[in-house]
């Protein structure tokens, strides 16, 4: 093989240089393989970020809600008589336009006692007392102010925000809670990100509770986990599994494969205000749209990788050709020349040259300024 380069030094320029560019397309594809691992990585993250905004954004409009009835004059009279049928007169038909038009699926008063008084999509249901699974009931009316968080109670999971009823003298009346679903959150991540979302709840802590809800199909419940609400269901299913809803303390960002696509896959825990999980937002996107811009990368790098070596070996062999073969061709035509007694070739051109072909053309030269003088001397 040396041998061979040796006698054709052309071949292994022009090797060599097939060489470097196969490895500059092959570095540039690996380099669009990072910079796509980045931007799936990316909308993953952006998906957690909406998440997170949008579950502070309804814990918000909950507490603001509470607030607004914890603290009406006429509220704080009822609560102070225990008038149950004024705050059902008052109240509930605005809760059930909240609840069809805002996602709002609890209205409940509490008094300091810990006694629920009043469930306004409920009103037949009260009495109960508040257990250690609802801390975040006895936290708000232990410390007097309004909270907000996630918690599961017999009504389901929801997004909850709180305030007291305080007399004028500051004594406490009651608080009352609102709870928020999560279909606005999982709307808004599909049109902001088309991403698919679905929210779970632990299915034991539901079944303990005894929510009010029908369990739904075993094919609902992955992992321990039971499905509340979701943008499509089967889009969904057909990624998820139970160890993609294993439970965990921070989010988790995957790339599933199914049936050769490429799912991204998104779980973010729902933590109660004890910081237990008691839930998941799960978002599944087809990534496929990225592969097609991974191929376009690499059908555009091979293109452009091919045509480089088209122009740099017609380079290669433009130099070679003209300033190696073609003088070389035109010392061979003088050397012959001479051989036979006409040695009026002219190689002036190449006599400029600064290499080992104008060397040899000033050599050749020489011996032809001397033919005459050699004819003379016989």
């Amino acid at each position: 093989m040396i041998h061979f380069f040796k006698k054709n030094p052309l071949s292994l320029l022009i090797g060599v240089t097939i060489a470097t560019i196969v490895l500059s397309a092959y570095t540039k594809h690996l380099s669009d393989v990072a910079i796509i691992n980045q931007g799936k990585l990316k909308a993953m993250h952006d998906v957690e970020e909406i998440i997170h905004e949008n579950i502070k954004m309804q814990g918000e409009k909950a507490t603001g809600k509470a607030s607004m009835i914890a603290r009406f004059p006429n509220v704080k009279e009822a609560l102070k008589k225990q008038d149950r049928d004024y705050l059902i007169t008052e109240l509930q038909k605005t809760f059930l336009l909240q609840k069809e038009q805002y996602g709002v699926v609890e209205g409940t008063f509490w008094l300091p006692s810990g006694i629920q008084f009043l469930h306004l999509f409920d009103i037949k249901h009260f009495g109960d007392k508040v257990g250690a699974d609802l801390k975040i009931v006895s936290t708000t009316l232990k410390g007097k102010k309004g909270i907000q968080g996630i918690d599961i109670d017999r009504y389901g999971i929801s997004i909850k925000g709180s305030d007291v009823s305080l007399n004028e003298q500051g004594e406490e009346l009651g608080a009352f809670f609102v709870g928020m679903n999560f279909n606005t959150i999982l709307a808004n991540i599909h049109q902001d990100t088309g991403f698919e979302a679905a929210v779970f709840g632990d299915d034991e802590w539901m079944t303990k509770i005894k929510v009010v809800d029908e369990k739904p199909d075993a094919e609902k419940v992955i992992g321990g986990f039971r499905l509340i609400g979701v943008t499509n269901w089967k889009k969904i299913r057909s990624v998820l599994n139970a160890k993609l809803l294993t439970p965990s303390t921070k989010s988790n960002f995957l790339i599933e494969t199914v049936n050769g696509i490429d799912y991204g896959v998104i779980n973010v825990p729902l933590n109660n205000f004890e910081g237990k999980q008691i839930g998941s937002i799960v978002a599944v996107k087809n990534f496929d749209s990225y592969k097609a811009l991974l191929r376009a990368g690499m059908v555009k790098s091979t293109a452009f990788a091919i045509l480089q070596g088209i122009l740099v070996i017609g380079a290669i062999l433009l130099i070679y050709n003209g300033m190696l073969i073609r003088p070389l061709e035109h010392l061979n035509d003088h050397i012959n020349a001479l051989i036979d007694g006409t040695p009026d070739v002219d190689i002036s051109p190449i006599l400029g040259q600064h290499d080992e072909v104008g060397s040899l053309a000033k050599e050749i030269e020489t011996l032809r300024k001397m033919y005459p003088k050699a004819l003379a001397s016989k």
